[in-house]
């Protein structure tokens, strides 16, 4: 029977959709910055330069503070994503052992030992506890 690849989960996903923002924010926020320290560095009269920079100053808080917003979910989302790998690998291990219980009875039809069946149906609740234990988690 072939195996189906698994599907990753919407965790895994997730972060790499918010990768790109803070590094977006930030350079809008060094644009606002070069812009306000030309506008010092050209010597511009106070008077007309005090609503530019206003601005100016007022888009490179909102952008750093987007930053700052953003991240914040992003590393949500990262341990979100850590929680689920670990819940998986307790859903590949079990499944693992299940496969193994399965093996290791059938072998009983060809060696007709008797150890065969009582490691299968060990493997098997070892595989079925650790399936338990994934949902749980």
């Amino acid at each position: 029977m072939p195996r189906i690849a698994r599907i990753p989960t919407r965790s895994f996903i997730a972060p790499n959709r918010t990768t790109n923002g803070p590094i977006t924010k930030k350079i809008r926020e060094n644009t606002q910055e070069t812009a306000l320290s030309l506008i010092a560095a050209l010597n511009v009269e106070p008077a007309k330069a005090e609503g530019v920079t206003h601005k100016l100053e007022t888009a490179r808080a909102k952008y750093a503070a987007d930053a700052e917003k953003i991240q914040e979910e992003a590393r949500a989302k990262d341990a979100e994503t850590k929680k689920e790998e670990h819940r998986a690998l307790y859903f590949d291990i079990g499944e693992g052992m299940l496969e193994l219980g399965l093996v290791l009875c059938s072998l009983y039809f060809l060696a007709r030992k008797a150890f065969f069946p009582v490691f299968g149906v060990l493997a098997s609740l070892v595989g079925t506890v650790l399936g338990v234990l994934g949902f749980l988690l």
